[in-house]
């Protein structure tokens, strides 16, 4: 463990090797933690003032959600600064630190592992990234659209740079009107672009795509005739709470919003694609192709696998 190769720094001088320094520990932070850390250190051995002639440790605690943050004020760095489970290993953690006698018991004792707080992986450069989700929007139009979306990508810098698919289709309202019923699918690739950044034991990624899309709207699913499809520009800006779950595996939750810029939509007429549109029918009239959506904005969820 680091502070079981960092004990040589604070061993007494040669003259008072045969009489070794009693521990002494000041604690900065919040007045409850230090009575607390205090009153552990205290039954340890470990004093709060330094005997003459001897080191004096200087530790700052905070609490950072469920955990204990230690930092060792000695050698200020982000390796002297561990978060821990509860008081009792942080104050271990501190009197390791303090103790003299490196040849004393407690240096044979290591903590167990469930005592610190697991590190997570921060990013960098390299890593890969793969982001399975649900999704549920709602459109401009009132409509609700249910879907997944998969994307992938690859940091370069801070930044994760990638591609992102999507697929959803229409849930509701079923018809657009008694006997017509409604079916659209929209589909969409775009570029991608992530900036994960750490907050505490979670990552917040917000996003950017562009891309295309279509939206293929289908007014009778047992006509091949009744269909067509309009598509376009795709904008997409969104942002993500990253969970960590497992090791590499983390809870993806966020919110988006889309825009597209679709060709306009059009008086369909029965008729072959790209053939001439064929004369009204006394028993099949011309209908009005709804208009896709240009607007949504929903949530999803999923998981979130990053690679070494």
């Amino acid at each position: 463990m680091l502070w079981l190769l960092l004990l040589p720094a604070l061993a007494p001088a040669q003259g008072h090797a045969q009489a070794p320094c009693r521990p002494a520990v000041a604690l900065e932070g919040a007045g409850d933690l230090i009575e607390g850390l205090t009153t552990a250190l205290r039954q340890r051995g470990v004093a709060g003032t330094p005997e003459q002639g001897c080191p004096l440790l200087r530790a700052r605690v905070e609490r950072r959600g469920p955990q204990v943050q230690v930092t060792l004020l000695e050698r200020v760095s982000e390796r002297d600064q561990q978060e821990f489970t509860g008081e009792d290993p942080a104050a271990t953690f501190i009197e390791s630190w303090a103790r003299q006698d490196i040849s004393g018991p407690l240096l044979s004792l290591a903590l167990p592992p469930a005592a610190i707080a697991p590190t997570l992986p921060r990013p960098s450069t390299g890593h890969l990234t793969v982001t399975a989700d649900g999704t549920l929007f709602g459109a401009n139009d009132g409509s609700i659209w249910a879907g997944a979306e998969l994307a992938g990508c690859a940091r370069v810098g801070r930044v994760c740079l990638g591609a992102l698919l999507l697929l959803r289709s229409h849930v509701f309202p079923a018809f657009v009107r008694a006997s017509e019923p409604l079916n659209q699918l929209d589909a969409a690739v775009l570029l991608a672009a992530e900036l994960p950044v750490r907050a505490g034991p979670i990552f917040i990624v917000p996003s950017l795509g562009l891309g295309a899309g279509f939206v293929h709207t289908r007014l009778n699913p047992n006509a091949l005739l009744d269909r067509t499809d309009q598509g376009g520009l795709r904008i997409r800006l969104g942002v993500a709470v990253s969970v960590p779950l497992l090791a590499g595996v983390a809870l993806d939750a966020g919110i988006s919003g889309d825009l597209s810029v679709l060709n306009a939509g059009a008086v369909f007429i029965p008729g072959m694609p790209g053939m001439p549109a064929m004369p009204p029918m006394p028993d099949h009239p011309p209908i009005d192709v709804p208009a896709p959506p240009w607007g949504f904005l929903g949530a999803h969820l999923g998981l979130r696998w990053s690679g070494p």
